[in-house]
């Protein structure tokens, strides 16, 4: 009897998994460069949210070092948001929503006040928000053969292409503009303090599209730069500047100035329509500029001041006396 002895020799290409695995994750590298982003702050990491396409549960990854970090992915397919600082880093913004498209950014403090000249309310953001920036990536499919990876990848690091499927990468744009305003105060040597409120701004935006929120608020900031006119001891211009969700320049911007007088007592309103300037940066971010002039301050006694060295008080005269002096 005659015996044939097979013998079965597979082939494997350097680059394939064993047949049989148990690998449920693909490590995947995120690489984010902020070099447009126009970001001033430093000292913070990042934040990115993997969305799995199916609507299950989101994964947030909080990147201490925000140009790059390693996550491990089940197989699936992904949209990838990624935004500057975590969310408890925000002083003045707060998070909503639990998907990729209704994740939206809104201003922290947001109070109602009542005009009552007008009789109308006015939602007021109290604090401006910090800058916000965001990158989006809405498709990255996790596909069976980029499980374990992990391991793979030391033992035939030449298997990636040039077109490397384990790594993600964003580049964010900031999502915030900067209004600065400059209002020009015939006898600015009479104020203490100024306030500045604008009209039409958005209450928030959606990260992950770009897209503002509907809902229209004022927003409050403060004028922290005085600066006199040259030559004048007087008349000067007084500056402040804040970050603001959206502004639509098709939209009116009404403009209040609030001041508080050097006497600590004295307070001037005056409202104007603004008509912003909008200037493109060397960093890629629109400056929204407005340069208004005020009404002439009334003149005050600054506060501890007295009016003259001769504030004396005199009582009237009484009823003449008659009497004899003395020699």
């Amino acid at each position: 009897m005659r015996y044939v002895l097979l013998f079965f020799c597979p082939f494997f290409s350097s680059c394939e998994r064993r047949e049989l695995t148990y690998f449920e994750e693909a490590e995947i590298n995120v690489e984010v460069d902020w070099s447009r982003s126009g970001l001033s702050e430093s000292g913070y990491g990042a934040t990115t949210m993997f969305y799995p396409v199916d609507g299950n549960t989101p994964m947030k990854v909080l990147m201490g070092n925000r140009e790059q970090t390693t996550v491990r992915l089940r197989e699936g397919n992904y949209r990838v948001l990624v935004f500057n600082r975590s969310q408890d880093d925000f002083g003045s913004i707060s998070f909503y929503g639990n998907n990729f498209y209704n994740f939206r950014a809104e201003a922290k403090q947001v109070d109602t006040r009542m005009d009552m000249e007008m009789k109308v309310e006015t939602r007021v953001i109290i604090d401006a928000p910090e800058e916000l920036a965001s990158d989006t990536l809405e498709y990255f499919e996790v596909t069976e053969d980029m499980l374990g990876n992990y391991k793979n990848k030391n033992e035939n690091p030449g298997c990636k292409s040039s077109a490397d499927p384990y790594v993600i990468r964003l580049m964010p744009g900031k999502l915030t503009k900067k209004v600065l305003v400059e209002i020009y105060v015939p006898d600015m040597n009479n104020l203490r303090s100024a306030v500045g409120l604008i009209g039409n701004v958005c209450e928030g935006v959606y990260p992950g599209t770009g897209q503002l929120s509907e809902e229209k608020v004022t927003q409050q900031f403060t004028f922290d730069k005085m600066e006199f006119a040259p030559g004048s001891p007087f008349d000067g211009t007084i500056s402040g500047s804040c970050n603001v969700f959206g502004f639509d320049r098709n939209l009116p911007h009404l403009l209040t100035l609030e001041t508080l007088l050097a006497d600590g007592k004295t307070r001037t309103k005056e409202t104007f329509e603004a008509e912003p300037e909008y200037i493109l940066q060397e960093n890629g971010e629109i400056l929204i500029r407005i340069r208004l002039t005020a009404k002439k301050l009334p003149d005050v006694k600054p506060e501890g001041v007295p009016d003259s060295g001769f504030d004396v008080i005199v009582d009237e005269w009484g009823d003449p006396e008659e009497s004899e002096i003395p020699l």
